[in-house]
């Protein structure tokens, strides 16, 4: 499928490719995203993704620290793989560069095994 990402602002189109194959039909997306918000904080960093899975200590720790300390804990993006994107303050904390899930949704959800895309900048 071809997945095509129009972007209706002042900044040019974009187009996004997700898969090449010419059997299945081109889909159209179109995003209406408004006036631009305000800058991000300056001087930031990279952007860091982790793909990590959760070992059999962090399972019994119900915490895993990431390579980076992130620039805002709350904007880190956390996918569990065959899941959802996660909520801070609910499913999870952050504690520096510290991932617990410890007394919140995500406890008794996580376990030994479980795969977890981590997104954030520096």
């Amino acid at each position: 499928m071809i997945v095509i990402v129009k972007q209706i602002f002042a900044h040019p189109i974009k187009t996004v490719v997700i898969d090449q194959t010419i059997l299945h039909p081109i889909k159209t997306i179109i995003i209406n995203r408004g006036p631009p918000g305000p800058p991000g904080p300056s001087g930031a960093g990279a952007l860091k993704t982790e793909f990590r899975t959760i070992s059999v200590a962090e399972a019994a720790a119900k915490s895993l620290t990431l390579a980076y300390v992130p620039l805002t804990p709350q904007y880190v993006l956390v996918n569990i793989v065959s899941g959802a994107v996660q909520m801070y303050g609910s499913d999870y904390t952050m504690a520096t560069n510290v991932f617990n899930w410890n007394g919140y949704d995500l406890d008794g959800i996580l376990d030994a095994g479980d795969e977890i895309v981590f997104s954030y900048m520096t």
